[in-house]
């Protein structure tokens, strides 16, 4: 048994526009699997080079897309950006 799993998405960082990836998630069965947005609704990451960390969430195909908010280390700023799913 794995501790998460993984989601097979990938984005610019809100805050330096870096590519992030790696995103993991606890909302599934957590056994080190590579799983969808849609599956795990809830997921997260942090951008190797300004080490903002990420929190994304799917919106439902009514909206058709991935809501991903930032934080800076300290949690002083949030920025917020919504990305299409492709």
């Amino acid at each position: 048994m794995g501790m998460f799993d993984w989601v097979d998405y990938e984005c610019d960082c809100p805050v330096c526009g870096d590519k992030v990836t790696g995103f993991q998630t606890k909302e599934t069965e957590c056994e080190l699997e590579i799983v969808s947005p849609e599956k795990a609704q809830f997921f997260y990451s942090k951008c190797e080079k300004c080490g903002a960390w990420l929190q994304a969430q799917y919106v439902p195909p009514t909206k058709a897309s991935i809501h991903v908010e930032a934080t800076q280390r300290g949690g002083m700023h949030i920025f917020k950006k919504n990305y299409p799913v492709l």
